[in-house]
């Protein structure tokens, strides 16, 4: 795909010099006046919402990495001139952000299709952005590694640990994992500490979904800042990873190569129940079999 510019400067606690510079006057006095007053108009209702969302974080990385990010985006807008939004500019840009232990980068396309949509009250999503990992390939052809690909890997990982293995340890320490990184913590920080993740036999590597998790919670915080933000799907993760183990839907093979959501009840009800939002059963929310998910590049060996 053609881009108008490709950036290398925003990663794990790392953004353009000038963003720097930017995030240090914030800490000096209030980010919301300082990127005012450098983004003006810009900055308009979503953003002004991310900046009290960030506000209000416990986990101080976490809040930088939100607020610098914010800032980088609306930096690529300013400079270049993008201050109305249209399909013609979805997908423009191209911002490497990580890399993984197989070589393959993790980037973001900015702005997102959602930018130009107006769902009711809720959109346009001025802020919004795709976040892609190179030699994934989702079941719709794409890089995007969808909610319904982490759900199920997550389910599936949780079912393997609880059921399988009888080792609600690593169905733990999965959890633990992926709260630290909704927190803010950097996923190879995360995987540096907790070694034992390497334990599961099913769905892909843990440091894929740990690193696609760190920048879909970004994006859910600026598309949804004014409600749930990262909430959406961290609270059906926690809900996954708490499933007990009498609760798992018993089938002849473990893994089966299909499966009907409507077949599994402890999942549907968490996609379906009144405080989750956004994620259909039939589409973001859909239960998929592991053979459907694994992805060849990182599957677990």
């Amino acid at each position: 795909m053609g881009y108008q510019q490709k950036y290398d400067s925003l990663s794990y606690g790392q953004f353009p010099d000038d963003v720097q510079s930017l995030l240090k006057r914030a800490e000096d006095g209030d980010p919301t006046d300082v990127l005012r007053s450098e983004f003006d108009s810009l900055l308009e209702a979503k953003g002004e919402d991310v900046l009290r969302r960030a506000n209000n974080l416990q986990h101080e990385q976490g809040r930088r990495q939100l607020l610098g990010c914010l800032a980088t985006l609306l930096r690529i807008r300013k400079s270049h001139q993008m201050t109305v939004l249209n399909r013609s500019l979805v997908k423009s840009f191209r911002l490497n952000v990580g890399e993984l232990s197989t070589g393959d980068r993790i980037y973001l396309e900015f702005p997102g299709k959602k930018s130009i949509e107006d769902w009711h009250y809720l959109g346009p999503f001025e802020l919004d952005y795709a976040v892609n990992v190179e030699s994934w390939v989702n079941t719709r052809g794409g890089q995007t590694p969808r909610h319904a690909e982490i759900f199920s890997d997550l389910y599936w990982k949780t079912k393997e640990a609880k059921v399988e293995l009888g080792n609600q340890r690593l169905a733990s320490e999965m959890k633990h994992a992926v709260n630290e990184v909704y927190e803010g913590e950097y996923p190879a920080d995360v995987l540096q500490k907790d070694g034992y993740l390497n334990e599961f036999n099913v769905g892909n590597s843990p440091e894929v979904l740990l690193h696609s998790i760190f920048w879909i919670a970004i994006q859910e915080d600026f598309n949804y800042a004014k409600y749930q933000g990262r909430g959406m799907s961290r609270t059906v993760i926690n809900r996954i990873c708490d499933i007990g183990t009498s609760e798992f839907t018993q089938t002849e093979s473990a893994f089966p190569d299909t499966v009907n959501i409507h077949d599994y009840p402890e999942y549907l009800n968490i996609i379906t129940d009144d405080d989750v939002k956004g994620f259909d059963p039939d589409d973001r929310g859909e239960l998929l079999p592991v053979e459907a998910i694994t992805q060849s590049k990182f599957a677990i060996q």
